[in-house]
């Protein structure tokens, strides 16, 4: 079985460098077309409409996600500020 997540993402200079603030989750839901009214719906909204992904877009975000899976298989580097 799949669901669809819409979530917010950013980036955020610091130091001349690019960084993302953590991923705010905005539901998860059964359908794409309920994701996608929500992301429009989302999109408008204080803050979420003021904020751009690396490539300009708004960000807020649509993912397909399959249950019952393990979706991030390595691990991470952490990062000083």
């Amino acid at each position: 079985m799949e669901v669809w997540e819409v979530a917010h993402e950013y980036q955020v200079v610091r130091d001349d460098d690019w960084y993302f603030d953590p991923v705010r989750v905005i539901g998860v839901f059964r359908t794409e077309v309920d994701a996608q009214r929500v992301r429009d719906r989302a999109s408008g909204l204080p803050g979420f409409a003021e904020t751009r992904t690396f490539e300009g877009e708004i960000g807020v975000v649509v993912s397909r996600y399959r249950l019952d899976e393990m979706h991030w298989t390595e691990g991470f580097v952490r990062v000083e500020s």
